[in-house]
């Protein structure tokens, strides 16, 4: 992510719930970041959701009920989550680039993502 102004975080789901597995899980992601992360530069954000139990589908509506955990580490450092969960990019004011990997993974018998 470029430097650039604060922004409000957009918030989303990659793609929905997998109910037919025991936690939900239908793409699982990681994010590796290759840059430092911290306070004062673009930061992957994810709102807690339960692994079993009810989903709340809107997204706005899930932020507001479980709140949003900023994810701030070092280089080399890695975020493991499933991408259906409520998740977004914070923008920042920064001078400072922020550069990550994505991957997401799959199951042999189940539809690419991508």
């Amino acid at each position: 992510t470029e430097p650039g102004d604060d922004a409000p975080t957009a918030w989303h789901r990659d793609r929905p719930y997998w109910p037919e597995h025991p936690h939900r899980l239908d793409f699982p992601q990681v994010i590796a970041y290759l840059t430092d992360v911290d306070h004062a530069t673009h930061c992957f954000t994810l709102s807690p959701e339960p692994s079993a139990g009810p989903a709340i589908d809107d997204p706005a509506r899930q932020v507001a009920a479980r709140g949003a955990v900023h994810l701030h580490a070092r280089a080399g450092s890695a975020v493991f989550f499933n991408c259906a969960a409520v998740h977004g990019l914070t923008r920042r004011r920064t001078d400072r680039q922020r550069r990550i990997l994505q991957v997401y993974y799959g199951h042999a018998h189940r539809p690419e993502l991508s």
